[in-house]
């Protein structure tokens, strides 16, 4: 049996009784709220994925959660629709963070530069984002369903693996990526050797007494 629906897999998880810092992991990187660790990441064709020591491997979307409105490089407007919570402005939308699907020159840039930004894990692949809107450390205003493009490397990519090669920012959703299959094979601390295209968007170290 493969689960890869999130709903589904929490049920089976809570339902084996697994850890308590198990579930709380998977309902953070569903949310958008757990912090990345590059230490525990690893990058496959097939995308960014999190092993965690606590048994779960998870596909997995890497973006910046803090946008400072007040820099000197973000528009008046822009911050203007901030104030008045007009989130899904284009104009908006094109001067905040992208998200990440794969290891691209952008991600390997935050890497030797010691991953200065706040990256944060998420598995949402409707393209909204849990994102806040910050003035150095104060929370000016959180967005819950944030839009977000993007990364045009991690596009370029995507689009030279994929059959369809026509992929925009505007016609690309990450829906269109999590569910393809991958030809890499990695070995995880779980006694087994797994193909990405067989794991679902997360793995637990239990898997066989789901499956």
């Amino acid at each position: 049996m493969e689960i890869t629906n999130f709903r589904n897999l929490l049920k089976v998880v809570n339902a084996i009784g697994a850890e308590k810092s198990i579930r709380e992991l998977i309902r953070s990187i569903q949310s958008g709220r757990a912090d990345a660790n590059p230490k525990n990441m690893i990058h496959t064709p097939g995308g960014i994925y999190l092993i965690d020591k606590r048994g779960v491997l998870a596909r997995i979307i890497l973006y910046i959660v803090d946008k400072n409105v007040y820099s000197r490089y973000f528009p008046l407007e822009c911050q203007e629709y901030v104030n008045q919570k007009r989130f899904d402005e284009p104009e908006l939308i094109k001067e905040i963070h992208r998200y990440h699907l794969v290891n691209c020159s952008t991600l390997k840039q935050a890497e030797s530069e010691g991953w200065k930004g706040k990256y944060k894990m998420s598995q949402r692949v409707d393209g909204n984002f849990y994102y806040r809107f910050v003035y150095q450390e104060d929370l000016i205003v959180v967005s819950q369903d944030q839009k977000l493009e993007i990364c045009s490397f991690c596009l370029k990519e995507i689009n030279s693996s994929l059959e369809e090669k026509d992929y925009t920012k505007q016609n690309f959703h990450p829906n269109i990526f999590f569910p393809k299959e991958r030809k890499a094979n990695i070995s995880i601390d779980f006694g087994t050797n797994y193909a990405i295209c067989s794991v679902p968007n997360i793995y637990a170290a239990d898997w066989k007494s789901i499956s």
